[in-house]
């Protein structure tokens, strides 16, 4: 397999890393802005390392670019800790017969099959993220009441996917209207390409992820694109909450492999006291993160990196807001089979005592 992975070197050393879009580059103005207040939070989060159990980790993690790519801030500088552009390669390895990776971060649900239907040899042992998808519109449409008519033409990523298939629960009557890319760094580079057309259709609409929806509402892209044209048209975790009751959705999710597990329980706690640790910072307090983060130089260089630089936790993260959607308290995972019609949960998928804790 053609695996595009990420090293992460020692601190203070800027490591190569695949890019999550094209032309993602953060203003310097921002830049400058995040970077003045390193100074006087640099000691205090250095200090912060003796927090986590794994400054040295001694098991391999693979993770998505992005926002699941924060939690683990800690392990950053850590060779042990690699990242991929590609969701795809982290699904690989569920089936990999020559197991390299203890740890993989990947859409729950979608593991949860691997593992229920391929025999992938891991266990969900924690959600990560709690859903962070919203329609914007591309035609001055800002009217959150008013529905969107039946000549509109929407474009999304991963047909068949969580953002799919919570989409089209909570809006049934556009299911029709949907045309599909493979990813949200598709949808992210039609929006700042002015033209907003896809296999020629105009596009009124788009779904999106945090944090691009941010990058693009704060005005931090490099690309000439002036985010007044788009606008708040749905927030799905609103609607969502409206709708069931039920606080957020699976999404983002940690598994750990069988071998970890039995073999090395005190290790699997640990880094799960660590992600606990890290969510809880992410949610209250998401400048312990920053000098992890300085440490692969400005803001645009950390986006190419990881997924998610510093700069786009500033603006998801600040007043509590939480628009990547961590999942420091996670959502029931049986309440939301039970309202997508799933079924029983097969409990066997899970590390023991999730349900539990």
């Amino acid at each position: 397999m053609n695996k595009k992975l990420i090293s992460f070197l020692t601190l203070g050393v800027i490591a190569p890393l695949v890019a999550c879009s094209t032309g993602n580059e953060n203003s310097s103005s921002s830049n400058n802005s995040v970077l003045s207040n390193s100074t006087s939070l640099e000691s205090e989060n250095q200090s912060s390392t003796s927090e986590y159990a794994f400054s040295d980790i001694d098991f391999k993690i693979l993770a998505p670019n992005g926002a699941p790519t924060g939690v683990f801030y800690p392990y950053f500088d850590n060779d042990k800790f690699e990242s991929v552009d590609q969701p795809t390669l982290v699904s690989a390895q569920f089936l990999n017969p020559n197991k390299e990776y203890d740890v993989l971060v990947f859409d729950s649900l979608n593991g949860m099959n691997l593992i229920k239907n391929k025999g992938a040899k891991y266990k969900l042992a924690r959600l990560l993220t709690k859903g962070n998808f919203f329609l914007m519109s591309l035609n001055g449409d800002d009217d959150n009441d008013a529905p969107i008519s039946a000549s509109s033409n929407i474009l999304s990523f991963g047909e068949g996917g969580t953002p799919d298939k919570i989409f089209k629960k909570l809006y049934p009557e556009l299911t029709e209207q949907i045309d599909y890319v493979s990813g949200v760094e598709m949808v992210y580079d039609l929006v700042l390409s002015n033209e907003h057309m896809y296999q020629g259709k105009q596009i009124d609409y788009v779904l999106l992820a945090e944090p691009y929806v941010s990058r693009i509402m704060e005005n931090t892209t490099s690309k000439d694109y002036n985010p007044s044209l788009m606008n708040y048209k749905y927030n799905l975790q609103e609607k969502w909450y409206e709708t069931t009751g039920m606080e957020g959705f699976p999404q983002a999710g940690l598994f750990i492999s069988d071998d970890l597990y039995t073999t090395n329980p005190t290790k699997v706690d640990a880094l799960l006291n660590d992600i606990e640790t890290t969510l809880d910072y992410l949610v209250s307090n998401y400048t312990n993160a920053e000098s992890y983060y300085q440490n692969f130089g400005d803001q645009s260089k950390q986006a190419e990196k990881l997924g998610l630089s510093y700069s786009d936790l500033t603006y998801t993260q600040k007043e509590g807001k939480n628009l990547i959607g961590y999942a420091k308290n996670e959502p029931d995972i049986k309440q939301y089979y039970e309202i997508m019609d799933l079924g029983e949960v097969d409990e066997t998928l899970f590390i023991d005592g999730y349900f539990s804790k």
